[in-house]
């Protein structure tokens, strides 16, 4: 995970009675459960760089941060980008990293969990919005 998502992004849920639950995912860092993965402001911007202002604006601080993240680590085996935000996955298609994206049911079923998600969760809209970012990148929409 990105020290955005750990520190700012991730921080509760709520259970089915609606009740926040608090999460503390530096619990799990230092526990050596979970990964913390850092860029810097150099790195963010350089990847920015590569978007359009709509795009840019789309994004958020924790997704951009994985984005430049897996840039700069593509070749670390077993890091993928997991989200259910479209112009999220979008970006990682723009930036030419489509094999380091994984759909969360995909994810959570490499680990036996077989829980119905909601659709933005999916496999399939996983490789709905794969196929209509890779258009956008042929024609070139969302980049400089």
């Amino acid at each position: 995970m990105t020290e955005t998502m750990v520190k700012q992004e991730v921080l509760f849920y709520k259970n089915s009675d609606d009740v926040r639950i608090d999460i503390d995912l530096m619990e799990n860092i230092e526990g050596e459960r979970l990964v913390m993965h850092s860029a810097t402001a150099a790195q963010i911007i350089q990847v920015l760089n590569l978007f359009d202002s709509q795009m840019c604006s789309a994004l958020h601080s924790g997704e951009i941060e994985a984005l430049a993240v897996i840039h700069l680590k593509r070749e670390v085996d077993g890091l993928f980008f997991c989200t259910g935000d479209a112009k999220a996955i979008e970006a990682l298609v723009l930036m030419g990293l489509r094999s380091k994206g994984i759909s969360l049911e995909h994810l959570l079923s490499k680990a036996g969990c077989t829980k119905k998600l909601p659709r933005h969760f999916s496999e399939i809209r996983f490789h709905e919005l794969i196929e209509k970012a890779s258009a956008n990148k042929i024609q070139g929409i969302g980049l400089q």
